[in-house]
Order: structure tokens, then C-alpha cells, then sequence
């Protein structure tokens, strides 16, 4: 048998057309999805999106992911391995997990990739925020078992009013006895 090898070599050439730089990197289609752990204090976060060059010149970046509650609270960041060129009108999907994220009800994810590359010192910083719907689920049990406990001890002691009150009116005293307490012996009679 005769095996042909064709072989083949590519030279990579840069050129630049005259007209303006525009270097820009997009993030688009920020994506959140929490998870919920028993403890209130350390959910877990899956994070989607996609980075674009919008720009007409090849830039590089690295990723950083951060999570947090309202006002900063339990901020989580992760920095992703840096991008591979990416050419004008190229993107790339990428996927991340944290970890140790509070739930604080509303959590807010901020992606920013600073760019690198050719135009790079031009290009501005991108940034895609996301918030996300994280209500600390085992408090809120918490508080409902308490708001339940203390709705049926005040029940209870309506209740036990009631039924105090409706024993005091069942047997009013007589009109001729001033005192309702008073306690009357009997002594037995000879005859």
C-alpha cells in the first residue's frame, strides 16, 4: 500500500487597513443559577456567559468572576485562565462555579474582563451584571416556625381568657351576698 503525505505549511500575517482602531470586548448572556445548601452561609453559584470581540482588533483578556450579597456582603471572586486571541466578530462561551456564596436574598454577579493585546491600551474594561433571586430558605423556615409557635400560644391564651371569662359570668353571685367569695358553712341543728 502506498501512503501520500501532503504537507503544508501556514504563515500567520497581521496587517493593518487604514481607518480607526476600535478595540472592544462585550460580555452578553451573564447567567446566575444558585443552589441552595442547608446552611444559609455557603450556597453554591453556576455562572454562564459569553465574552465577544466587538471591536476591529485581536484582544486577549482575563476574566474575573465576583458574587456577592447586597451592599458587598460575602463577596466570592474567581479569576478565569486568560482568553486565547480572539479575532474581531469571534466569541467564546465560558462556565464557572463559586462556592461559599451567602444567600442574602438578592445576590448580584459582576464579570469583568480587562483587555490585552495589540490595541489593548485603548480598549476600556468590559463588565456584565446579573442579580439573582437567593432567599436564605433555612431562616425563612426558622422564622415561620416561630411565627407559627407564637400565633398558637396567642390563640391559646385567648383561649384560656374566654374560658375564664365565661366561668365568671356562668354563676354570678347572689344579689342579697356582697362578697362573690364569700364561704358559707352550714352547722347542723338539734332538735
Amino acid at each position: 500500500q502506498v501512503v501520500n503525505v501532503d504537507r503544508r505549511t501556514g504563515t500567520r500575517l497581521y496587517i493593518q487597513v487604514d481607518g480607526p482602531l476600535t478595540p472592544e470586548l462585550a460580555i452578553s448572556d451573564l447567567q446566575t443559577e444558585y443552589h441552595h445548601e442547608l446552611n444559609s452561609l455557603s450556597g453554591s453559584a453556576d455562572i454562564s456567559f459569553r465574552v465577544e470581540n466587538r471591536g476591529n482588533v485581536r484582544l486577549r483578556g482575563t476574566p474575573t468572576v465576583s458574587m456577592a450579597g447586597p451592599l458587598g456582603l460575602g463577596k466570592q471572586t474567581v479569576t478565569l485562565p486568560e482568553l486565547s486571541e480572539l479575532l474581531p466578530g469571534q466569541h467564546v462561551d465560558l462556565k464557572t462555579s463559586l462556592s461559599g456564596v451567602p444567600a442574602l436574598f438578592l445576590d448580584s454577579t459582576e464579570v469583568t474582563i480587562t483587555p490585552t493585546g495589540a490595541a489593548a491600551a485603548d480598549a476600556g474594561t468590559a463588565k456584565g451584571t446579573d442579580t439573582t433571586f437567593a432567599p436564605p430558605i433555612t431562616v425563612l423556615l426558622v422564622a415561620i416556625a416561630l411565627l407559627c409557635g407564637w400565633m398558637a400560644l396567642r390563640a391559646y391564651r385567648r383561649h384560656r381568657r374566654s374560658a375564664e371569662a365565661a366561668i365568671a359570668t356562668a354563676a354570678p353571685p347572689a344579689p342579697d351576698q356582697p362578697d362573690a367569695d364569700r364561704v358559707i358553712v352550714l352547722e347542723p341543728q338539734h332538735q
